[in-house]
């Protein structure tokens, strides 16, 4: 089962676009008259410092870590695990539910950074999955999703339990 992600692909996709773009508007900028060569080389520069920038700020800050594949009972769906942390102003957890050999995947939970842990997620069945997370009885920031073909049970546990 392959895990593609596909966020991180098509921003991938978008900025190269930009850049390719910025570099094809200078190049061809040369056969025509010294204003707009100036001018259309001058907007090429900025569009590609500014796709530059964009690109190392994306890669450069917060950290993205994806737990193993966690197979249901007859190893037709996963679900993985994704923390997103943004240093000093937080994070927040997703977990992804991936069946057709993971090329269809949906967003089953969304909470706080490190909310859920490999642990805390047992198939009960094969269309049924039980996912524990941790969380503040006051903030109602966490969301549960029904999958397509694939119940899924959240069960909050308080903060205090957390080991």
């Amino acid at each position: 089962m392959i895990f593609p992600d596909y966020e991180e692909i098509r921003a991938f996709g978008v900025l190269m676009g930009f850049l390719f773009a910025a570099i094809w508007a200078f190049r061809s900028a040369r056969s025509t008259r010294k204003i707009i060569r100036m001018s259309v080389r001058l907007l090429s520069v900025l569009v590609m410092v500014l796709a530059s920038t964009v690109t190392l700020v994306l890669v450069g800050c917060g950290t993205i870590t994806r737990s193993a594949p966690i197979y249901s009972p007859d190893h037709q769906k996963a679900i993985r695990i994704t923390n997103v942390d943004w240093g000093a102003v937080g994070g927040d957890t997703s977990v992804e539910l991936y069946s057709h050999y993971g090329l269809i995947s949906e967003k089953v939970f969304t909470g706080e950074f490190a909310a859920v842990g490999p642990k805390d997620i047992r198939w009960v069945s094969n269309s049924e999955v039980s996912i524990r997370y941790f969380g503040s009885l006051t903030k109602a920031a966490e969301t549960c999703n029904q999958a397509h073909s694939v119940k899924v049970n959240c069960v909050l546990m308080p903060l205090v339990f957390r080991m």
